[in-house]
């Protein structure tokens, strides 16, 4: 991360996110998405072609890439060279191998993924007993390849569907799984089906000693509140399980961050400056008094909101985020 966010190898950071994730084999591997600042974005086929190479580099001229490309960035091979690859479904690759040979990157900004320059008249090398070529080559960054020489996969994501994936490993949860031990011998054992189904975790031992070292698992380089958006009397009502009464006489009075974005235009003159999704720059959410109070030291990561989307077929909620977005100093719930 340093490379990226310090020594700005892609060029100027505005924000970050990673998270870690750990195979069933126990291995580890991050995910990371970086956006890169409006000076430094990658907004033709040359800035593509100068930060991801999708080629084998030349093994005279420069033998130690060409090593660690054969090593760690070629897949499979799949396809007609190996049938029974793990990653063939219905006799084609889910990874999409092999690619199409292309001489030059074909780029539109917005528009995806790119299409990498892989020439056709480039070397070939000896990989798992199979001669391969440009169309296998994964995506990657020269320098970080040689400097990690260890697998490290580079895209350029234009579109929010292309970080999609990212994402959901951020918030995915634990590995899961079930297990049992009986006797071999049982040939006509009976399985309960039913106890199968049970809540449970899987923890191999390499991700066991990275949380006993406190490891990060994932990180963003932004604090970001949510802002919720609801009718009066409206908000969201949380309970333990056989505590439903006590939930509800404990929400009688409710105090959002929306109800206290009210009391707060009411109470503070400074505050009425700013409108709803202002505030957290300049507030911080008091979980246990529910209150927006006034930051006393600078935060030590930038603070970003988001009201949550509202569909525009919930005709009043998406009225009232409108009224959010663009008014001040709001006290109450406007009236209907």
């Amino acid at each position: 991360m340093r490379d990226i966010t310090v020594n700005n190898i892609f060029g100027n950071v505005d924000a970050y996110v990673y998270t870690v994730e750990f195979q069933k084999r126990g291995l580890p591997h991050a995910l990371i998405l970086i956006i890169l600042s409006e000076g430094s974005k990658l907004l033709t086929a040359d800035d593509v072609d100068n930060v991801v190479y999708a080629f084998l580099p030349d093994p005279v001229t420069e033998p130690r890439l060409f090593d660690c490309v054969t090593r760690h960035m070629i897949h499979g091979p799949c396809g007609t060279l190996n049938p029974n690859s793990p990653c063939m479904v219905d006799n084609s690759c889910s990874k999409k191998f092999p690619k199409e040979y292309s001489e030059e990157t074909v780029y539109i900004a917005d528009g995806g993924y790119p299409k990498y320059c892989r020439p056709n008249n480039r070397p070939v090398a000896r990989v798992r007993n199979q001669e391969v070529s440009n169309e296998f080559v994964v995506p990657y960054n020269p320098y970080l390849l040689a400097k990690y020489d260890a697998h490290i996969n580079i895209e350029v994501c234009s579109t929010v569907k292309s970080v999609q994936n990212l994402y959901k490993y951020v918030y995915k949860g634990h590995d899961a799984a079930t297990m049992e031990v009986w006797n071999g011998n049982e040939i006509d054992r009976y399985i309960n089906v039913v106890f199968s189904y049970i809540n449970s975790r899987y923890v191999s031992p390499p991700e066991a000693v990275w949380r006993l070292f406190a490891y990060k698992l994932h990180d963003i380089s932004h604090t970001v509140v949510r802002l919720p958006v609801h009718l009066e009397n409206y908000h969201n009502v949380y309970f333990a399980r056989g505590q439903e009464l006590q939930g509800i006489q404990n929400n009688a009075l409710p105090r959002t961050k929306l109800t206290a974005f009210f009391a707060l235009n009411e109470r503070n003159v400074d505050a009425r400056q700013y409108l709803y999704h202002e505030i957290p720059t300049h507030y911080t959410w008091q979980t246990s008094s529910k209150e927006w109070r006034l930051r006393r030291i600078q935060a030590p990561r930038e603070t970003l909101s988001r009201m949550y989307v509202v569909n525009p077929l919930d005709r009043d909620r998406f009225h009232l985020r409108l009224l959010l977005l663009h008014t001040k100093r709001p006290a109450v719930f406007p009236s209907t």
